[in-house]
């Protein structure tokens, strides 16, 4: 499923559309993302290790996991890296290697495509899995009542959750459009960064 829903395309400006309007995402709440259909809240659900388990096991894991759905219809899951990607680095390095003439270059060019290989390999199994939920209709006060239901909840059905921070969604983000550079999380307000302390005060 979709990070955010995707809001139908207008005529474009001259400048096109940010990445900001194609993902429909509005700005960081108290407790998610407002979009422009609702508030989502986002909920980091812990795997289960099924190389250890029984089929028995297995199979009540997934009939447990069916009921939270069935509670929550309109819930969400969510799964993406939870480090950054290497694959369009391997690429250009690859790339380097191909057109690079002198040999002690290009040997120093296989050093770093090995190194690239073995961070991918280390982090190939690092997931973040994410249940997403919609507020529709709630008041405030209702809001945090609803995020103690779904954590006691899922809970109670044996899988460790719990809710995400603002800065647990910024670096999730960030992840997922492939920006988080060592993990790091995107910025409140695009290009924030760039700006003199002063003027980010402001």
């Amino acid at each position: 499923m979709g990070l955010f829903r995707k809001k139908k395309r207008k005529k474009k400006s001259a400048f096109g559309e940010s990445t900001q309007e194609l993902l429909g995402a509005e700005y960081f709440t108290r407790y998610g993302v407002k979009t422009l259909t609702d508030e989502k809240l986002f909920f980091t659900i812990q795997p289960v290790n099924i190389s250890v388990m029984s089929p028995d096991n297995i199979a009540r894991k997934i009939e447990l996991f069916s009921l939270i759905l069935i509670h929550y219809p309109t819930i969400e899951i969510f799964c993406t890296d939870a480090n950054e990607c290497f694959d369009s680095n391997k690429i250009y390095v690859r790339e380097l290697i191909r057109k690079e003439r002198v040999e002690s270059v290009r040997e120093v060019l296989r050093g770093d495509d090995e190194f690239l290989d073995r961070m991918q390999t280390e982090t190939a199994t690092s997931r973040q899995f994410m249940l997403i939920y919609p507020l529709r209709g709630l008041k405030p006060e209702q809001v945090f009542s609803t995020i103690t239901e779904i954590e006691k909840t899922v809970s109670d059905q044996g899988f460790e959750i719990r809710r995400e921070e603002i800065t647990g969604i910024q670096r999730m983000t960030g992840n997922y459009l492939r920006t988080a550079l060592n993990g790091d999380a995107m910025p409140p307000v695009d290009g924030i960064q760039y700006l003199a302390p002063e003027r980010k005060e402001s």
